[in-house]
């Protein structure tokens, strides 16, 4: 690799809703120069409403939008995928260096794109060049439902507009969603197996998740333990 050739960085921030990614992420843009946010919920909130930098991809996710909508479900894996890369390809192109996804990959054949689209950057910049990191903000499942329900009440207390997946039944289905076999829950387990996972408790407010973060990051902390698994897919 060339001096010139610039280092890829991706940091890939996982868990249930609620857990905090959307706090977490922009903290993390701050802290870290040429960096940018891939959110999947931001290119599907911009691609519904066709406007924005991810207008582009309207036609793509519209045959979808009553599945995530009004049953918690997920744009299929064969939609999202295609998109992410090329919203990468095209950050890369702009200047920047350093990834931070949020809620990227979300199930098993996501993170099997992922692997090989973190091989193919290997093959461009060189496999010293790119780095690759999946963390996990680990809540309960109280906790997750708790802290949406205090979003949606802040948002009506502002007169924002309220997001389908704050209310509270959405969110009790999207939580569903994340247990299903071969979703989030599952991808997560198989990166603990992997030995690719850091594991950052969340359960203790935002000040504290931070700090968590920024010290696992910071030490390269990698937690091989099993991340909590109740039966029937819940939590305390």
């Amino acid at each position: 690799m060339s001096e010139n050739t610039p280092s890829i960085n991706l940091l890939f921030i996982n868990g249930k809703i609620g857990s905090g990614k959307g706090t977490m992420a922009p903290r993390l843009l701050r802290a870290v120069p040429q960096s940018c946010l891939i959110s999947t919920g931001d290119i599907y909130r911009g691609a519904k409403k066709g406007i924005g930098e991810y207008a582009q991809f309207h036609s793509d996710i519209s045959p979808f939008i009553d599945q995530v909508d009004n049953h918690g479900g997920l744009i299929p894996d064969e939609v999202m995928v295609p998109i992410v890369g090329v919203v990468l390809a095209r950050k890369i192109d702009e200047g920047f260096t350093t990834f931070v996804f949020d809620g990227f990959p979300r199930t098993v054949p996501q993170l099997d794109e992922t692997d090989e689209m973190i091989g193919n950057l290997g093959h461009r910049f060189g496999e010293r060049g790119v780095t690759a990191e999946f963390v996990c903000l680990a809540t309960t499942d109280r906790v997750s439902l708790g802290r949406v329900e205090s979003r949606r009440l802040s948002k009506i207390r502002k007169g924002e507009d309220l997001r389908p997946e704050d209310d509270p039944e959405k969110a009790k289905e999207r939580l569903s969603v994340y247990y299903e076999s071969g979703k989030t829950s599952d991808m997560l387990h198989r990166l603990v197996r992997e030995c690719r996972l850091t594991i950052v408790r969340g359960n203790y407010g935002s000040t504290d998740e931070w700090r968590r973060l920024k010290r696992a990051l910071e030490l390269g902390q990698t937690n091989d333990r099993e991340l909590p698994r109740a039966p029937h897919g819940k939590e305390s």
